[in-house]
């Protein structure tokens, strides 16, 4: 994939959050363990809340911010892999919480591979409070999947 705009890069994020509820969702119904299905029925909702979150940045973004362009940003599509992605049957709640894991560190790493390339003062600043964000996000997600363990 290739984004131009910073705009493009921020909605291909929500997308990417979007599509892995969708995954979650998906595998919920392949899912054995109501253990499993808690969390996915968890990691469906914290995606869609994340996306939303996503979504209000980029409606309050400085449009300076929002229109800067990249000069060549490529990546892999997360999206298309969500798409592709099976649980193998017994999968227990390990191996989903290192899937999400998997995928939330692709959008990590995406937004950092776009700080890296930003040239404006301005940008790096916005793209690093999003990645601020985003990683508080993730702290907290594992530390809830972690307190399911309790339960």
């Amino acid at each position: 994939m290739r984004f131009k705009q910073m705009r493009e890069l921020l909605e291909y994020v929500s997308q990417c959050r979007v599509a892995m509820s969708k995954l979650y969702d998906r595998l919920d119904h392949q899912a054995d363990s109501s253990r499993v299905k808690l969390l996915l029925e968890y990691l469906r909702t914290h995606q869609l809340e994340v996306a939303e979150k996503m979504d209000e940045y980029i409606e309050e973004a400085p449009h300076g911010v929002l229109d800067t362009w990249f000069k060549r940003l490529d990546y892999d599509d997360i999206i298309q892999e969500c798409n592709g992605v099976v649980l193998e049957g017994g999968a227990d709640e390990h191996a989903v919480m290192n899937l999400a894991l998997e995928l939330d560190n692709k959008v990590l790493g995406l937004l950092h591979l776009a700080l890296e390339q930003s040239e404006h003062m301005e940008t790096q600043s916005a793209l690093e409070a999003v990645l601020a964000a985003e990683r508080i996000r993730q702290q907290r997600f594992v530390h809830n999947t972690l307190r399911m363990d309790d339960i």
